[in-house]
């Protein structure tokens, strides 16, 4: 098993340890209108949000430090990177045709890198976690059917594996530096939505 790793604009910034906490949350936007009639009306975004915030603490390593504010100030600017909590599970590929509510045999464009596990299928409004028991020349087998239908071109992808933006212009930086009397002691915040575009 792998650490975590975050890339961005052909660099990459490998992480010593796992985060202290670890929140995913995909959240589907919606709005609900009721009238005095008591009719009910629901308005759902049509793409759900996943956020994902982590959390580190190193008691000194200038050296990532600066790797990760040079990350910031390249993310900070509304440009793309790729998170992953274990840098051997990268697999992120899509669906070849559409698959149906019901289906447990998924078609994909590729099945390199693919083992028994879990991955996150999204397209739209859709998100669903699936468990891959087997892995075909150009298929693989999930161990419970599908409850939403999903077209072709789906994302299917590692479930701690994310291309991720930073959306909020007003964030503040994820490096906090912390009073342990050691000049390169400091958190990492690390903060962002999923860029599925």
């Amino acid at each position: 098993m792998g650490l975590p790793r975050l890339t961005y604009n052909g660099k990459t910034i490998d992480f010593l340890q796992n985060p202290a906490t670890l929140d995913i949350d995909p959240f589907i936007e919606r709005v609900i209108n009721r009238t005095l009639s008591r009719d009910v009306e629901t308005i759902v975004n049509p793409a759900p949000d996943v956020r994902v915030r982590a959390r580190w603490h190193w008691e000194a390593n200038a050296s990532l430090r600066v790797q990760l504010d040079n990350w910031w100030q390249w993310a900070q600017r509304g440009n793309s990177f790729r998170f992953v909590m274990d840098s051997a599970k990268t697999v992120k590929t899509t669906l070849s045709g559409a698959e149906a509510a019901g289906q447990t045999v998924l078609s994909v464009t590729s099945t390199s890198g693919f083992a028994a596990g879990n991955y996150v299928l999204r397209s739209g409004p859709y998100y669903q976690l699936v468990t891959v028991t087997s892995v075909g020349a150009s298929d693989v087998t999930i161990n419970s059917a599908l409850d939403y239908t999903f077209p072709s071109g789906s994302v299917f992808r590692d479930e701690y594996l994310w291309d991720g933006i930073i959306r909020d212009k007003d964030q503040r930086s994820p490096i906090v530096y912390t009073p342990l009397n050691k000049k390169d002691a400091f958190e990492f915040h690390l903060d962002f939505c999923e860029d599925i575009a």
